[in-house]
């Protein structure tokens, strides 16, 4: 019985922070179009481009396996779950696919 107090417990407190994180959220995914300069920019998938600052917090992904700013290529396919601060769009967490590999020439 106490267990399940305690499993419901944490349920809601995971419920409860993961509404405040969405709080004030900006999500959205598409194609790495730069990232320079602490700014990510990105052609959303209506072919909308998106901005978000990549500040010293952010969390990026390649792959699965943690990446810096750097590695973020154009033409990498990315999501990203962003947030609202002073009227400025932060990137939270960019989640990159790995990079398609190279198609080769047929016939030539």
């Amino acid at each position: 019985m106490r267990s399940a107090a305690l499993v419901s417990a944490v349920a809601l407190l995971l419920g409860s922070a993961i509404a405040v994180a969405h709080e004030g959220g900006a999500d959205f995914r598409g194609v790495v179009m730069s990232a320079e300069g602490g700014q990510l920019t990105v052609r959303g998938v209506q072919g909308k481009e998106h901005r978000a600052a990549l500040t010293h917090a952010t969390r990026i992904f390649v792959a699965g396996q943690a990446a810096r700013a750097a590695d973020l290529k154009p033409g990498l396919r990315v999501v990203v779950h962003a947030r609202k601060v002073g009227g400025q769009v932060e990137a939270v967490t960019v989640q990159a696919a790995a990079p398609a590999p190279a198609r080769r020439e047929s016939g030539k």
